[in-house]
């Protein structure tokens, strides 16, 4: 039997019949997998605490016809301040669940995986007071960006010219920022320093989102920009929005 070796993130879990679980997973050189882990739900299962912890596996899988199954596990970088805050999970949860929506089975995208491993290292940092929305947002544009759903913001979708400071908006069938000059009747307004903020969220690392001090009109404003391209995008969208906007409110 064909097996690989690869590191990954668990996206999700369910129990199956018996003592199964059956594992979703995105991995570093092989994409988002589903993986068949036959005894895990055995309280003396060995990989499960590997496997239901928030981290990186190291994992060994076994080709299947129907299915992989998962062959080994070895948590090689544990996140445990994620796991010890609600709050924390909850965020962390949320991205996992959009990254399970908006991706494909098995098809290798390294950026998506650095971007996970960065976002959870984010959420996990000891002794800094952060503010986990606009992490989580960032984290969000920088996934819409690598699917090839990301927002225009930095010229008008309409004339291809610089926007001003003032007058501008958003029109997400057009999948951007209008100037004033260009923008629709039903384009939702938007301030100049969301845009600035929008534009620092994709371009920095998400460390650095969580420092933000925004005022709350920009903060709610960046926040509803998001959550539409999540309603826009996710196909299977209502349970991983309604649990992201629960979570994320």
């Amino acid at each position: 039997m064909a097996t690989y070796r690869d590191m990954g993130i668990v996206l999700k879990a369910r129990g199956l019949r018996g003592d199964d679980r059956q594992y979703v997973v995105f991995t570093e050189s092989h994409g988002k997998v589903s993986l068949l882990a036959k005894g895990t739900r055995k309280i003396g299962s060995k990989m499960s605490p590997h496997m239901g912890a928030f981290g990186v596996v190291d994992l060994m899988v076994a080709r299947g016809r129907q299915m992989d199954r998962l062959a080994g596990a070895n948590l090689s970088l544990s996140f445990r301040r994620v796991a010890a805050s609600l709050e924390r999970t909850s965020t962390v949860q949320s991205l996992l669940l959009a990254v399970d929506s908006l991706t494909r089975w098995e098809l290798p995208e390294p950026r998506i995986f650095e971007l996970l491993l960065e976002f959870m290292t984010a959420m996990d940092r000891e002794g800094t007071v952060i503010d986990r929305r606009p992490v989580f947002n960032a984290a969000m544009i920088k996934l819409f960006d690598v699917l090839g759903f990301g927002l225009e913001i930095d010229v008008c979708v309409g004339c291809r010219q610089s926007v001003d400071f003032y007058g501008n908006a958003l029109n997400v069938l057009r999948g951007g920022i209008e100037c004033r000059n260009c923008r629709s009747g039903t384009a939702l307004g938007v301030m100049g320093d969301t845009v600035k903020v929008l534009r620092f969220l994709r371009r920095e690392r998400l460390s650095q989102a969580g420092l933000l001090r925004l005022t709350d009109q920009v903060r709610d404003q960046v926040a509803f920009i998001v959550d539409v391209l999540v309603t826009s995008n996710l196909e299977a969208r209502f349970d991983p929005l309604r649990y992201m906007i629960s979570v994320n409110a």
